[in-house]
C-alpha cells in the first residue's frame, strides 16, 4: 500500500515519524523484539517475499575499513546504526526476486519474522521464490 502525506514543516514530519515508530515498537511480538545483529529474517507483507540479514557492527566496521573509511568515520557510522537499531530499525541487506543480489537499507522489526540461516541459504538457492521449496 502506498500513501502520501503532506506536512507543513520538518518538525511536524519528525513528530509523525517518531509517533509511527513508537506505535510500531509497541506492537512488536516477543520474537520480533529479540531480532538483532547477526539474525536472518523474512518479510511477508509485500506481493513477494523479502529476506534479509542484519549485519553485526563488527562486520560493518570491517566493510567500511576495506572501503577506506578512517576510524572517525567508522565510529560515526557505528553510532548511527546503533541508534537506529535501538529504535527498531535493523540495517543490512534485503534480497528478493526483484533484488536478487541484495539491497542495503533498514527495515523495522515490525515487518520481520526471524528465519534460520539454513532457510535463508535455501531461499537464496531458489532465487528468493518458493518454487521448488521442499
Amino acid at each position: 500500500m502506498t500513501f502520501f502525506r503532506e506536512f507543513d514543516s520538518m518538525e511536524e514530519m519528525q513528530r509523525f515519524l517518531a509517533e509511527q515508530t513508537r506505535l510500531a515498537n509497541e506492537s512488536l511480538s516477543e520474537e520480533q523484539k529479540a531480532i538483532t545483529y547477526g539474525d536472518y529474517w523474512v518479510r511477508t507483507d509485500y506481493e513477494f517475499l523479502i529476506f534479509g540479514y542484519i549485519n553485526t557492527l563488527d562486520e560493518l566496521d570491517e566493510s567500511s575499513r576495506r572501503l577506506g573509511a578512517d576510524e572517525e568515520e567508522i565510529a560515526y557510522e557505528r553510532a548511527m546504526i546503533a541508534d537506529a537499531h535501538a529504535r527498531g530499525y535493523m540495517y543490512g541487506k534485503a534480497y528478493s526476486v526483484v533484488e536478487p543480489d541484495g539491497e542495503w537499507g533498514s527495515t523495522h522489526r515490525v515487518s520481520m519474522q526471524k528465519v534460520s540461516k539454513q532457510t535463508f541459504d535455501r531461499m537464496r538457492e531458489l532465487g528468493w521464490t518458493l518454487e521448488g521449496w521442499r
